[in-house]
């Protein structure tokens, strides 16, 4: 007999990438911030997780983007760019989500980076090592978030 643990899907990066917006979002919910990340992470981001077109901008992003690298001590991070690069700067720190007001990790590139400054993320920890994130544009009508993405800390730069 297997139990509901042994039933669900470990909640690695792919696995959440596969899961549509909705499922995403409700599972986002649940979930607490966790302790703001230290060191290197591989990531996935899609536009539309879970569909053949999440996959196809999942490639897209994925052929520029890679992970994100955080310092924790110093409250900042870089992106993982082109497999070699680390740049784009941004703060990180514990604040309030902008999906439903409680507690999360936020990424602030405001301040930091003239490139992505309209851009605010925020993640949490959906698995051991594994936090579940979206990406926010700062827009007249208010902010979007138009990316959903995924970074995990034990598959360093797979």
């Amino acid at each position: 007999m297997t139990t509901a643990t042994e039933a669900a899907p470990a909640l690695t990066t792919a696995a959440l990438m596969s899961m549509s917006r909705a499922e995403l979002e409700t599972l986002y919910k649940t979930l607490a911030p966790g302790p703001i990340p230290d060191g290197e992470s591989y990531g996935l981001a899609s536009a539309a997780p879970g569909t053949p077109a999440g996959r196809a901008s999942q490639a897209f992003f994925g052929l520029c983007w890679q992970g994100k690298v955080f310092d924790r001590a110093a409250g900042r991070l870089l992106n993982k760019i082109l497999g070699v690069a680390r740049a784009v700067p941004a703060k990180v720190f514990v604040g309030e989500s902008w999906f439903d007001g409680r507690p999360a990790v936020i990424i602030d590139y405001k301040g930091v980076s003239l490139l992505c400054r309209p851009v605010r993320d925020e993640i949490r920890l959906a698995a051991p090592d594994v936090y579940l994130g979206f990406a926010y544009l700062r827009l007249p009508g208010g902010p979007k978030a138009p990316l959903l993405f995924a970074l995990d800390f034990a598959r360093r730069g797979a």
